[in-house]
Parts: structure tokens; C-alpha cells; sequence
């Protein structure tokens, strides 16, 4: 009898055991193949602001806004850059208006890009906004032998520039208890133990995903996204990288046609925000 109460208690606890470990990847399994998409327009609002949408995933990200009927307004520091990222957005014919501002958040201090964004976005229902824009060095260096200008512009551009644009654009949604911040962050800074030669950049991105961790309670939904295969033009000391992905290749990873993409939360779940019900 004591033996099989025993055997009964080991089975009981290994099926816990077994239930602990398989509802993660029933939620992942949910999340990424039967949960449907969300209605953008409905549930956060009729407008996106993008940063860092001249190039890359932030133009891959507008794009692809676009294509989901949002409007958007997207901001860098070229304005040739913006007119030509604008021109490939509304080339894509979904209907979707596309106005820009000029900000360079490598620029310390400039207050007049925070009050050009703040009048570009007054009286839009702005649901969503994307902070993608980034800076690193242009090549592996250690950090003794970064100039000083360089790793002060990835501070500016990763952390400053970050809390500027999301200091603009969240009262507005938090006046309508409905939105959406999401930051792209980096493996770099929770993937692997350490990221040799590129410190003040891993840094600057681990700021960003406990930066959006510890803004709970605003009535809006905060994303921390921790990519690990982002393009960043800078980021090489000579030819590619190979293992690092290209924008079109990483926008069809989140944004699959069926809308329900792999990728993950720095937090190891999926990232909700944008294809959750």
C-alpha cells in the first residue's frame, strides 16, 4: 500500500513537473499559430509614430503599418531620407497618410524636434508609437578606444532620444487609457553574458527593455523587443555580418502573412502587442 501511495505522489509530481514545462510551449504554440490578429485601427487607434522609419526595421515596421491601414507619422534627422521613406510608403497604394518630422536625437538638447513631433501628432489619435531608431559604433572597438563623440550619440540616440519621443507622444495616450509603446531593444544585452567590443551599445539596450518594464499602471501596453538579428548599418568592421538578418527578411518574420509571427519577449514570450486579440 505504501508503495503505491508512494509511486502515486512520484506520478502526481512528475505531471506537474510536465505541465510546468509544456505551457509555455502551449502558449507559444497558441500565440503563434491560432491567436488572431489584432485590429490595430480598433483596438489602439488610427495612428502610428515610427522612429528610425528612413531605413531598416523602421521602415520595414512603417510599411507594414501602412499595409494594416495605419497612418503614420515617422520621424529621423535626413529629410531627404523621410521624403523618400514617404514616397515608399504611399507608393504601396493602401490609402494611409504619411506626415514626417525632422529629429535628430543625436542632437543633445533639441527641444525644437520634441515640439515639431508634439505639433505633428496634436489631434491624431496616435495608438502606437515604435521606438526603432539606434545608434552603435561604427566598428568593434573596446571602450577605451571609442570616441568620445561616438558613444556620447549612442547614449543620445538609445537612451535620451528614446525617453524623448515616448515623453511626447504617451500623455496623449494615456488621456485615452488606450495604447501602445513598443521599444526594440537587443539581444546583446540579455541573450548572451556579455557583448565584447559593443559595451555602451548592450548597455544602452538593456536600459530599453527595463526602461518599458517599469512604466506598468499607465493604461497603456508596453513591449520591450529583444531582436537578435537587427541590421544595423553601422554595426561592421568590414563586409556583413553573416548570421545578421536583413529588414525585408525581418519584417517577414513578424509580420507573416497569416499574422502570427515567431519572436520573442526579452522575457522569453512572445511579444503581444501588435497580433494578440
Amino acid at each position: 500500500m505504501e508503495a503505491t501511495n508512494s509511486l502515486l505522489i512520484l506520478s502526481l509530481i512528475g505531471l506537474i513537473s510536465l505541465l510546468k514545462l509544456s505551457l509555455p510551449i502551449l502558449h507559444w504554440l497558441y500565440s503563434t499559430f491560432l491567436r488572431p490578429a489584432k485590429d490595430l485601427n480598433r483596438v489602439y487607434g488610427s495612428w502610428a509614430v515610427v522612429t528610425g522609419a528612413t531605413d531598416g526595421i523602421g521602415l520595414a515596421i512603417a510599411v507594414e503599418l501602412s499595409r494594416r491601414k495605419i497612418h503614420l507619422v515617422i520621424v529621423g534627422r535626413n529629410p531627404a531620407k523621410l521624403k523618400k521613406a514617404s514616397d515608399i510608403i504611399v507608393a504601396q497604394g493602401h490609402g494611409t497618410q504619411v506626415r514626417t518630422v525632422v529629429w535628430d536625437l543625436a542632437v543633445g538638447g533639441d527641444c525644437s524636434g520634441a515640439e515639431r513631433l508634439r505639433q505633428a501628432i496634436a489631434g491624431l489619435e496616435v495608438g502606437v508609437l515604435f521606438n526603432s531608431a539606434g545608434a552603435t559604433y561604427p566598428g568593434a572597438a573596446y571602450f577605451h578606444e571609442v570616441k568620445e563623440r561616438v558613444w556620447r550619440e549612442v547614449v543620445r540616440v538609445n537612451v535620451e532620444g528614446m525617453s524623448h519621443v515616448t515623453r511626447v507622444v504617451l500623455p496623449g495616450m494615456v488621456s485615452r487609457r488606450r495604447g501602445a509603446v513598443v521599444n526594440v531593444g537587443s539581444a546583446s544585452s540579455v541573450a548572451v553574458p556579455s557583448f565584447p567590443f559593443y559595451a555602451v551599445y548592450a548597455a544602452t539596450k538593456a536600459w530599453c527593455l527595463w526602461f518599458h518594464g517599469n512604466r506598468r499602471g499607465e493604461d497603456v501596453r508596453h513591449e520591450g523587443v529583444a531582436e537578435g538579428f537587427k541590421l544595423l548599418n553601422k554595426m561592421k568592421r568590414r563586409g556583413t555580418i553573416p548570421y545578421m538578418r536583413s529588414p525585408s527578411t525581418w519584417q517577414q518574420r513578424w509580420f507573416p502573412s497569416n499574422s502570427h509571427p515567431p519572436s520573442f519577449h526579452h522575457q522569453k514570450n512572445l511579444p503581444r502587442l501588435l497580433f494578440a486579440a
